[in-house]
């Protein structure tokens, strides 16, 4: 069991790459709920792309179990951080709470959006780690 946990804890993506890609959403919301849109989509576009470079290049392992188990996973997590960040940007607030609000909005999808990475990261490199899965669930 330890050296399962660790093998999985080995395989995992830095967590500093996790949090540029959710601090690049993050000031994207930020500037959107700020009314600047071709800012944030230039700053998510680049940035997703920066840090799917990064991620690829310090890749420590390839492949991923692709089953009903882990897309339902996946699934049901990314419906929770998207409904939160869903909620934040259906409100329209005051004229006088900007641009504290757009900055409260912009740390709720930061959290978010790290808090759905790294537990989908960890969910993989446990599966893989246990060998959970059939040779053909794997992409």
């Amino acid at each position: 069991a330890e050296s399962r946990r660790a093998a999985a804890r080995a395989t995992r993506r830095p967590w500093w790459t996790d949090l540029g890609l959710a601090g690049t959403a993050g000031v994207a919301v930020t500037l959107t709920l700020l009314e600047l849109w071709l800012p944030a989509v230039l700053l998510w576009v680049g940035g997703a792309v920066v840090f799917a470079l990064i991620q690829r290049r310090l890749a420590r392992r390839r492949g991923q179990v692709v089953d009903e188990r882990a897309l339902g996973t996946r699934a049901w997590r990314f419906a929770l951080a998207y409904g939160v960040l869903f909620v934040v940007l259906q409100v329209r607030p005051p004229a006088a709470w900007q641009p504290w609000y757009a900055l409260g909005a912009g740390i709720v999808a930061v959290a978010a959006g790290f808090w759905w990475l790294r537990w989908d990261d960890r969910y993989q490199a446990r599966r893989l780690a246990a060998g959970d899965f059939d040779r053909y669930d794997l992409l």
